[in-house]
């Protein structure tokens, strides 16, 4: 497992938030048969990795919808996924305010 703290600006949770987005470069030779794990604040969401299976040098941005009322000024992200060699190389958290 991962754990990564991201901090939200004030003046970026100080509209609403709409819309939460956390994109996660991941890589590893001939995919990911397993999905990946990510905790968020405490809420588990799985992500479906198996269509890249396979594929020689599996190298993408996963984006991973976030409901916006998990949205704080501090979170707590793990990422965890099952199978060795594979990496995770970084993680950004995108909002949408109103």
């Amino acid at each position: 497992p991962q754990p990564l703290a991201i901090s939200v600006p004030s003046e970026d949770l100080a509209g609403d938030v709409a819309s939460a987005v956390l994109r996660i470069a991941v890589q590893r030779e001939n995919g990911f048969g397993q999905p990946l794990r990510v905790m968020f604040n405490g809420e588990s969401i799985d992500v479906d990795l198996s269509d890249s299976q396979g594929i020689r040098h599996y190298d993408t941005v996963q984006e991973v919808s976030i409901p916006a009322d998990w949205v704080r000024a501090e979170n707590d992200i793990v990422l965890s996924q099952p199978e060795p060699d594979g990496m995770m190389a970084s993680a950004v958290l995108l909002l949408t305010t109103e």
